[in-house]
């Protein structure tokens, strides 16, 4: 995609960013690899996502979620993120041991399944309940890789570095880009937990979220000049809709749709066009209820469905 030599240069820092972490990536592993004396490097394990517990202020100044937050910081990848799916709580990662499970060097960082933007939660809390510089130092580090990861166009890809594919689009799906931002919008508020961010990271988180809400507001979809809804995955440059795997096709999309509206009504004071936004979105929903609806599932050699809803 040809780009004006002003358009081009933002870009061109944000691409040779992401290469920079991912050498770094390359010559951490390789290096904690020689050390090891292994000649292969361990694997990671697949496990259930992370999500921070639902447990009282208390739990957090306990010894079990010390354990779960020193474990974590192992596991924080050199570019300042975390992997998705990946059994890390109970022990910590080893020196010369991928960071992912799923290939060398793919999903080392990202923001599917609510990975990153969970564990930054998880030591918030803990450097709010201890007063551990540790954890405070390791959640600072991930939202300055939320902030390194944010393209020029203000969307963030699902994998950063990028990793190629349908990885490296725009990503509300499964409401990636909207967890990133309710978490930027709870810092800028200085919710709990997050009063021990700097003032100065506090900036940039401010003017990251708003370049986010401005992305959103241009990718939202105008069908015969009329405003609509959002798809799963957005060109990072042009910001059209576009496909992702081969049963994700380019659509408006429903579920992404509602995840975006309630973060834009969650907004104090929004702007003007924040508000058409939200409208247009509702009234796109309102328009595309399906009633009185069955679904169901026809097993081979037989007529009659075997589950309707």
């Amino acid at each position: 995609l040809e780009l004006p030599p002003g358009a081009k240069a933002p870009w061109d820092r944000w691409l040779a960013e992401g290469a920079r972490l991912r050498q770094h990536e390359i010559e951490v592993f390789e290096f904690e690899l020689a050390r090891s004396g292994r000649r292969q490097a361990a694997r990671a394990k697949v496990a259930s996502g992370f999500e921070v517990p639902e447990k009282p202020a208390a739990w957090f100044a306990g010894v079990d979620a010390r354990k779960i937050a020193d474990n974590l910081l192992t596991w924080q990848s050199p570019s300042g993120g975390w992997t998705k799916n990946t059994a890390m709580t109970r022990r910590p990662r080893v020196a010369g041991q991928r960071w992912s499970p799923w290939g060398e060097w793919d999903y080392v960082a990202t923001i599917d399944n609510k990975a990153t933007t969970s564990q930054i939660e998880f030591l918030a809390r803990l450097a709010t309940a201890t007063g551990n510089a540790a954890y405070a130092a390791g959640a600072e580090r991930g939202l300055r890789y939320l902030l390194a990861a944010q393209m020029p166009s203000g969307g963030w890809p699902q994998v950063f570095p990028l990793q190629g594919t349908y990885h490296d689009q725009i990503t509300f799906n499964d409401d990636a880009m909207v967890r990133v931002l309710i978490q930027l919008r709870n810092i800028k508020n200085r919710k709990a937990p997050w009063q021990f961010v700097s003032a100065g990271l506090r900036t940039e988180i401010e003017a990251a979220s708003q370049r986010g809400i401005q992305c959103i507001l241009r990718c939202q979809v105008r069908v015969e000049g009329i405003l609509t809804a959002w798809c799963a995955q957005h060109h990072p440059v042009t910001l059209a809709p576009v496909g992702a795997r081969a049963y994700e096709l380019t659509s408006l999309s429903g579920g992404e749709t509602v995840g975006i509206l309630k973060f834009l009504m969650s907004l104090g004071n929004p702007a003007p066009e924040v508000r058409w936004a939200v409208e247009a979105g509702i009234a796109w929903l309102r328009r595309s209820t399906v009633e009185a609806a069955a679904l169901g599932t026809v097993m081979p050699g037989s007529r009659t469905p075997r589950q309707i809803c």
